[in-house]
């Protein structure tokens, strides 16, 4: 489902990226963080190369790189201010990709995703609520901000996997797109992801990271 198209994105992105009521972003990122350190340890990604696709300021990259990972940030729109250094090069090969709420503001998907999938990532993990014919009180239409134009049912994205040849799981806004069979089944990844899960990994890398720092 898509909005008309949309002229107003001017003003919707005039006070920055996020939308003006949303205070939930560093949660968000910390949420995010565990999922990705979860995916890799799941898959057996050794040494992964990750990018964040449309990453804004930086903070999610900052995260990883904070508990070991060699991340990177891209964002055309947004300045890089904790993940200085660490923006993402031309032609380099990325193992993981993310996309935690990027998804929903492509005005054009079909192009972003040839960008994207382009980049030839081994996994790509988007994060994006899923569209399931809701009406117009549904919270993620957001039209007070006006960011979110285009959304997504569990069909659209398995025909997107299956265009290029992906493999497809997805656990309620989580959708895990591999180039290689996942060898998990549904009921792991709801496991995996799961919200108990992810609070105990946020708490297990905020310990983690403590350490490290009384440590130096």
């Amino acid at each position: 489902m898509q909005t008309d198209s949309p002229f107003w994105l001017t003003e919707a992105y005039s006070s920055g990226n996020l939308a003006r009521g949303d205070i939930g972003a560093v949660v968000r990122n910390l949420d995010c963080q565990a999922i990705v350190f979860a995916v890799i340890h799941a898959l057996g990604l050794r040494q992964p190369s990750i990018l964040d696709f449309g990453g804004g300021n930086g903070l999610l990259c900052r995260l990883l790189r904070d508990i070991g990972l060699d991340a990177y940030v891209q964002d055309d729109f947004v300045e890089n201010t904790f993940a200085k250094g660490y923006e993402a090069k031309d032609g380099q090969h990325y193992n993981l990709i993310c996309a935690f709420d990027v998804v929903e503001h492509f005005v054009e998907p079909a192009k972003s995703f040839a960008l994207l999938f382009a980049k030839a990532p081994d996994v790509l993990l988007i994060g994006t609520e899923t569209y399931k014919g809701e009406g117009p009180e549904w919270w993620y239409l957001s039209p007070e901000d006006g960011q979110h134009v285009f959304f997504y049912s569990e069909a659209a994205m398995r025909y997107l996997a299956k265009t290029y040849r992906y493999h497809y799981l997805r656990y309620k806004n989580i959708h895990l797109l591999c180039n290689f069979s996942l060898g998990l089944t549904g009921l792991a990844v709801r496991v995996l992801l799961s919200r108990r899960v992810r609070v105990a990994l946020r708490m297990y890398l905020a310990t983690r990271n403590a350490w490290r720092y009384l440590g130096q």
